[in-house]
Protein backbone atom coordinates (compact mmCIF):
# COMPACT_ATOMS: atom_id res chain seq x y z
CA UNK A 1 0.00 0.00 0.00
CA UNK A 2 2.91 2.10 0.52
CA UNK A 3 4.62 2.00 -2.73
CA UNK A 4 0.81 2.75 -4.27
CA UNK A 5 0.50 6.40 -2.03
CA UNK A 6 3.55 7.20 -2.94
CA UNK A 7 2.82 6.75 -6.68
CA UNK A 8 -0.06 8.60 -6.18
CA UNK A 9 1.62 11.65 -4.81
CA UNK A 10 3.92 12.13 -7.95
CA UNK A 11 0.50 12.45 -9.95
CA UNK A 12 1.09 16.26 -9.40
CA UNK A 13 4.67 16.10 -11.51
CA UNK A 14 5.13 15.09 -15.25
CA UNK A 15 7.92 12.85 -15.20
CA UNK A 16 8.50 14.18 -18.88
CA UNK A 17 9.34 17.28 -20.44
CA UNK A 18 6.69 19.46 -20.73
CA UNK A 19 5.47 23.00 -21.70
CA UNK A 20 2.71 24.94 -20.02
CA UNK A 21 1.07 27.99 -21.18
CA UNK A 22 -1.00 30.03 -18.39
CA UNK A 23 -3.15 33.07 -18.46
CA UNK A 24 -1.71 34.40 -14.44
CA UNK A 25 -3.59 36.75 -12.53
CA UNK A 26 -0.78 37.94 -9.63
CA UNK A 27 -1.81 39.99 -6.33
CA UNK A 28 1.47 41.26 -5.56
CA UNK A 29 2.97 42.75 -2.44
CA UNK A 30 1.11 46.56 -1.93
CA UNK A 31 -2.51 44.97 -3.94
CA UNK A 32 -0.58 45.45 -7.01
CA UNK A 33 -2.96 43.41 -9.35
CA UNK A 34 -1.63 42.18 -12.98
CA UNK A 35 -2.62 39.81 -15.54
CA UNK A 36 -0.07 38.32 -17.43
CA UNK A 37 1.23 35.24 -19.79
CA UNK A 38 3.58 33.41 -18.49
CA UNK A 39 5.50 29.95 -20.72
CA UNK A 40 7.11 27.09 -18.64
CA UNK A 41 8.73 24.33 -20.10
CA UNK A 42 10.30 21.72 -17.32
CA UNK A 43 12.67 18.87 -18.49
CA UNK A 44 12.84 16.82 -15.15
CA UNK A 45 14.78 14.20 -15.95
CA UNK A 46 17.77 16.99 -16.95
CA UNK A 47 16.28 18.79 -13.65
CA UNK A 48 16.30 21.96 -16.06
CA UNK A 49 13.36 24.77 -16.21
CA UNK A 50 12.93 27.83 -18.32
CA UNK A 51 10.15 30.08 -17.52
CA UNK A 52 8.93 33.10 -19.52
CA UNK A 53 6.78 36.24 -18.63
CA UNK A 54 4.81 38.02 -21.20
CA UNK A 55 2.22 40.81 -21.23
CA UNK A 56 -1.37 40.23 -23.23
CA UNK A 57 0.39 42.33 -25.85
CA UNK A 58 3.29 40.02 -26.77
CA UNK A 59 5.67 41.68 -24.78
CA UNK A 60 8.88 39.26 -23.59
CA UNK A 61 9.09 40.77 -19.42
CA UNK A 62 11.03 38.06 -18.11
CA UNK A 63 12.68 35.30 -19.14
CA UNK A 64 15.12 33.04 -17.55
CA UNK A 65 16.11 29.14 -17.36
CA UNK A 66 17.69 27.30 -14.22
CA UNK A 67 19.58 24.41 -13.97
CA UNK A 68 19.51 22.93 -10.27
CA UNK A 69 19.91 25.83 -8.48
CA UNK A 70 21.88 28.02 -11.41
CA UNK A 71 19.32 30.51 -12.65
CA UNK A 72 20.35 32.21 -15.98
CA UNK A 73 18.47 35.62 -16.75
CA UNK A 74 18.15 36.36 -20.79
CA UNK A 75 15.67 38.96 -20.30
CA UNK A 76 14.52 41.13 -17.27
CA UNK A 77 12.53 44.55 -17.52
CA UNK A 78 11.47 46.35 -14.42
CA UNK A 79 9.62 45.57 -12.26
CA UNK A 80 11.15 42.08 -13.24
CA UNK A 81 14.41 42.73 -13.48
CA UNK A 82 15.74 41.55 -9.69
CA UNK A 83 18.23 38.92 -8.86
CA UNK A 84 15.81 37.84 -6.11
CA UNK A 85 12.13 38.33 -8.19
CA UNK A 86 14.24 36.03 -10.78
CA UNK A 87 15.14 33.32 -7.45
CA UNK A 88 12.03 33.77 -6.11
CA UNK A 89 9.84 32.99 -9.34
CA UNK A 90 12.43 29.54 -10.37
CA UNK A 91 11.53 28.50 -6.94
CA UNK A 92 7.92 29.05 -7.35
CA UNK A 93 8.21 26.95 -10.79
CA UNK A 94 10.11 23.97 -9.04
CA UNK A 95 7.53 24.09 -6.30
CA UNK A 96 4.39 23.91 -8.51
CA UNK A 97 5.92 20.91 -11.26
CA UNK A 98 9.25 19.28 -10.18
CA UNK A 99 8.51 16.59 -7.25
CA UNK A 100 9.92 17.96 -4.17
CA UNK A 101 14.39 17.75 -3.30
CA UNK A 102 14.77 16.19 -0.10
CA UNK A 103 14.19 12.45 1.40
CA UNK A 104 10.23 10.99 1.50
CA UNK A 105 10.29 10.72 5.46
CA UNK A 106 6.47 9.42 5.54
CA UNK A 107 3.25 8.52 3.74
CA UNK A 108 -0.26 7.82 4.36
CA UNK A 109 -3.80 8.28 4.33
CA UNK A 110 -5.75 11.26 5.79
CA UNK A 111 -9.46 10.78 7.27
CA UNK A 112 -10.96 11.74 4.31
CA UNK A 113 -9.08 9.09 2.26
CA UNK A 114 -6.85 11.09 0.40
CA UNK A 115 -2.99 10.28 0.02
CA UNK A 116 -0.44 12.06 2.08
CA UNK A 117 3.49 12.24 1.61
CA UNK A 118 6.21 14.19 3.67
CA UNK A 119 9.36 15.20 2.19
CA UNK A 120 12.08 16.78 3.91
CA UNK A 121 15.02 18.53 2.91
CA UNK A 122 18.31 19.09 4.60
CA UNK A 123 17.73 22.79 5.00
CA UNK A 124 14.75 22.21 7.32
CA UNK A 125 12.18 22.37 4.88
CA UNK A 126 9.10 20.29 4.81
CA UNK A 127 7.02 19.68 1.91
CA UNK A 128 3.18 17.46 2.09
CA UNK A 129 1.59 16.17 -1.25
CA UNK A 130 -1.84 15.67 -0.65
CA UNK A 131 -3.37 13.78 -3.23
CA UNK A 132 -7.69 13.67 -3.38
CA UNK A 133 -9.92 11.01 -4.91
CA UNK A 134 -10.93 13.54 -7.64
CA UNK A 135 -7.21 13.62 -8.97
CA UNK A 136 -6.62 17.01 -7.62
CA UNK A 137 -4.05 17.96 -5.70
CA UNK A 138 -2.56 19.79 -2.75
CA UNK A 139 1.18 20.94 -1.63
CA UNK A 140 2.39 22.82 1.18
CA UNK A 141 5.52 23.92 1.84
CA UNK A 142 6.83 24.62 5.51
CA UNK A 143 9.66 25.50 7.56
CA UNK A 144 10.10 23.17 11.09
CA UNK A 145 7.89 25.11 12.78
CA UNK A 146 4.66 24.16 11.02
CA UNK A 147 4.33 27.94 9.24
CA UNK A 148 3.67 27.84 5.32
CA UNK A 149 6.27 29.34 3.45
CA UNK A 150 3.69 28.65 0.04
CA UNK A 151 0.70 26.57 -0.73
CA UNK A 152 -0.95 24.96 -3.68
CA UNK A 153 -4.07 23.78 -5.22
CA UNK A 154 -5.26 22.22 -8.13
CA UNK A 155 -8.25 22.57 -10.08
CA UNK A 156 -10.25 20.38 -12.36
CA UNK A 157 -7.33 17.91 -13.95
CA UNK A 158 -7.80 16.40 -17.36
CA UNK A 159 -5.85 13.79 -18.15
CA UNK A 160 -3.63 14.70 -15.40
CA UNK A 161 -3.04 18.42 -15.57
CA UNK A 162 -5.38 21.27 -14.13
CA UNK A 163 -7.13 23.61 -15.36
CA UNK A 164 -6.48 25.65 -12.69
CA UNK A 165 -3.96 26.55 -9.59
CA UNK A 166 -3.73 28.69 -7.27
CA UNK A 167 -0.59 29.49 -5.60
CA UNK A 168 -0.08 31.80 -2.65
CA UNK A 169 3.19 32.68 -1.06
CA UNK A 170 3.94 33.79 2.58
CA UNK A 171 7.36 34.78 2.82
CA UNK A 172 9.47 36.68 2.55
CA UNK A 173 6.40 38.73 0.74
CA UNK A 174 3.43 37.47 0.70
CA UNK A 175 1.51 37.37 -2.97
CA UNK A 176 -1.02 34.98 -4.75
CA UNK A 177 -1.13 33.52 -7.99
CA UNK A 178 -3.94 32.26 -10.06
CA UNK A 179 -2.86 30.43 -13.71
CA UNK A 180 -5.66 29.34 -15.49
CA UNK A 181 -4.23 26.87 -18.21
CA UNK A 182 -4.19 27.53 -21.69
CA UNK A 183 -2.36 24.83 -23.25
CA UNK A 184 0.32 22.51 -21.53
CA UNK A 185 1.96 19.75 -24.47
CA UNK A 186 4.79 17.20 -24.06
CA UNK A 187 8.43 18.17 -25.78
CA UNK A 188 11.42 16.55 -26.19
CA UNK A 189 14.44 16.16 -24.08
CA UNK A 190 16.13 19.00 -23.93
CA UNK A 191 13.11 21.43 -24.70
CA UNK A 192 13.96 23.96 -21.40
CA UNK A 193 17.50 25.14 -22.70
Amino acid sequence: MTAEIQQQCLLPFSGTPRRYIHAIEAVLPGRVQLTVMGITVIDPPADKIRAAIITLEGLVLFDASAAADNVTIHRALPPFDGREFALHLMQDVRFIFIPPAGTLSSSGMIDNGSAICRYEGADGMMVDVIVHHDQTWEIEQYKGCGKPLRRLKSYSPKNGVPDLIELSVHKPRRYALRLELISAEPLLPGAAE
